[in-house]
């Protein structure tokens, strides 16, 4: 029998069934290394649950409201300058038809404040807008933190306020973090229960740092092209391979 032929209402049950499996399964899982474990990786993916403990080891956050009230956004938005809407989950979006959009880091216009009924339609991100020297992308593996800098030469364009952006020009190159914020971010993993993990900050003008988030799926071999060197797939390597080692 074909997906396609069982009834419509017994769908989500057979989907929940699988999926309740497929958990049991992941749990009983004890390989020699993990690179993040399952129930590990799913807690730390969760927004709140990050900036919580990313406080607990010291780190500044920028100032945060994640509602679905129109009125609670319009009265947090009314006491800042500039705001920034942000993704919770994924920033990738999947029309009807397949069609893949990135919903990148957005600046509220003053048309955007005053037409916020959208919020209603599920939980959204607000954060104020921090005034960026630069910012950085640290790829951490066990205890080592590998530092990216990024210097856009564009802050902003049509609206967008993400590096991400093809619209927007970045400079990439290595660089050495300070011993607290590094210490922070060893702290932080730790608590999350990752072993790997790429996180964004930015340094605002003053040199002060602002924890905005670590993903337990991170990307990094497109550092590594644009930086003409493979430090972090060499010592992941090495990380991966002490650790099996280890196990036998």
């Amino acid at each position: 029998m074909l997906a396609t032929d069982v009834p419509s209402e017994y769908r989500r049950f057979c989907l929940a069934e699988a999926e309740h499996l497929l958990d049991g399964v992941i749990s009983l899982l004890r390989p020699a290394v993990w690179i993040n474990e399952y129930w590990s990786t799913r807690r730390a993916s969760t927004k709140p649950y990050q900036y919580s403990v990313a406080a607990d080891v010291g780190f500044v956050t920028p100032q945060t409201l994640i509602t679905n009230s129109a009125s609670s956004a319009a009265e947090w938005i009314a006491n800042r300058s500039e705001i920034v809407a942000k993704t919770l989950s994924t920033p990738i979006i999947t029309d009807d038809d397949d069609e893949r959009g990135f919903a990148l880091t957005h600046v509220l216009s003053d048309s955007d404040k005053s037409d916020l009924q959208p919020v209603s339609v599920t939980a959204t991100q607000f954060q104020a807008l921090i005034d960026v020297g630069y910012e950085l992308r640290i790829t951490s593996i066990g205890d080592k933190n590998f530092a990216v800098r990024i210097d856009s030469e564009a802050a902003e364009v049509q609206g967008v306020r993400d590096w991400r952006s093809e619209k927007i020009k970045s400079r990439y190159s290595w660089c050495e973090l300070p011993s607290d914020v590094d210490e922070r971010l060893t702290r932080l993993h730790r608590a999350l229960g990752l072993s790997f993990a790429a996180s964004d900050l930015i340094v605002d003008e003053h040199g002060k740092h602002y924890f905005l988030e670590t993903n337990p799926h991170g990307r990094w071999r497109w550092l590594e092209k644009a930086l003409g060197s493979s430090p972090i797939t060499e010592y992941f390597a090495e990380y991966i391979t002490k650790g099996t080692m280890a196990g036998i």
